[in-house]
């Protein structure tokens, strides 16, 4: 039993979502966790990863035409990842979701600063990008949401046939039609009937972002201190709310005219319609 399909991205995007929204079905398994095979455990080998995949298979769904998935929405971004997949599997199906740029991107930035990776203002990220992203490129907050850069990078191994193009902003108003319209790509019968949305993986914000910041880098990530620290901090910001990180509409309004070209192509290559994160 070897993969069918892979989410491959867009961060922010809905991704955990539609995997669990997946995975509702008796003809379909997809793991809970990402497993990060062909960005960063490749060498383990195809063996460690079928392995993975096939892992904590509920009862109902051990058959023998059962559909394998996997999420983990970093493939789409780094550049290796296409060539890496293309070696596994020439038949892959590849299911990309992609949401409002701008939104992306600043979900994108409250995500790391959620982790403790960051604590710059957004508009100071974005004005440095270019010098950030040389030294770390999950620091490419707007790169990340140039779709149509990693649309192409696949199309030099995968046709475009392989792939199948979800907006989140569909799948919020319609997850009926976006699901019966995904599980016809991907050739399965479509038993779900509660297409209620899940929502997974929602950011919440620490009340104190720096505090967070400050002790993963004095105590490390692993540390109980920082992991107390931590649960306190996300408590806190339930009983007392972080405003401060809001998206300024001046900036909004400018990011959304910096993607338009960027979206123009990604439109002309997929023929998706993007009009909507104009609106």
């Amino acid at each position: 039993m070897k993969l069918s399909f892979l989410i491959v991205g867009t961060m922010k995007s809905g991704t955990t979502t539609l995997a669990d929204l997946l995975n509702k079905s008796a003809n379909i398994h997809l793991p809970n966790s990402e497993i990060h095979f062909f960005d960063s455990k490749f060498d383990l080998g195809f063996d460690w990863y079928n392995n993975q995949i096939k892992q904590n298979i509920p009862q109902h769904k051990k058959k023998d035409n059962l559909l394998i998935g996997e999420k983990t929405p970093t493939y789409c971004y780094k550049n290796d990842c296409p060539e890496k997949i293309f070696s596994y599997s020439e038949n892959l199906k590849l299911v990309w979701i992609f949401r409002d740029p701008v939104k992306r991107a600043f979900s994108n930035y409250l995500h790391a600063v959620k982790k403790g990776n960051e604590i710059r203002s957004f508009k100071y990220c974005i004005d440095n990008e270019e010098i950030r992203i040389r030294d770390n490129i999950f620091k490419g907050y707007l790169e990340r949401s140039k779709y149509v850069f990693q649309v192409k990078r696949f199309l030099d191994f995968f046709d475009i046939s392989k792939m199948h193009f979800i907006l989140f902003e569909d799948l919020l108003k319609n997850p009926q039609n976006v699901l019966s319209n995904l599980m016809s790509f991907l050739d399965c019968d479509n038993d779900i009937t509660n297409c209620v949305l899940p929502f997974s993986n929602k950011t919440f914000l620490p009340k104190y972002p720096i505090v967070k910041y400050g002790s993963k880098r004095i105590l490390g990530n692993n540390s109980i201190i920082t992991s107390a620290i931590n649960k306190i901090n996300l408590k806190l910001n339930k009983l007392m709310p972080n405003k401060n990180y809001e998206l300024d509409k001046e900036l909004e309004n400018s990011l959304n005219n910096y993607f338009l070209p960027f979206n123009k192509d990604l439109e002309e290559i997929t023929k998706v319609d993007t009009s909507v994160w104009q609106k």
